[in-house]
């Protein structure tokens, strides 16, 4: 899963629209976070289409035994637009 992930990140930083996007795990239990941060829906779209998302993508079901969950947060910062 950690392999998956580092790929899918280190693929993702190169994409237009990618802000930020990081792999943590707590060290204590078997939770792993991604971290993603694009520009817009089409940055997050585009990402989707690629081939290390693909991959990722693919590989999940293999690796992950419990509930997946994605929240998506909209910036308050007002330099993140």
């Amino acid at each position: 899963m950690l392999a998956l992930a580092q790929i899918n990140a280190n693929g993702a930083r190169k994409e237009p629209g990618c802000i930020a996007f990081d792999v943590y795990r707590d060290p204590d239990a078997l939770v792993v976070i991604l971290h993603e941060v694009f520009d817009d829906e089409a940055a997050l779209a585009f990402h989707k289409t690629t081939d290390h998302f693909q991959r990722f993508v693919a590989g999940l079901p293999a690796l992950v035994s419990g509930e997946r969950t994605r929240q998506a947060l909209v910036s308050v910062d007002s330099r993140m637009g």
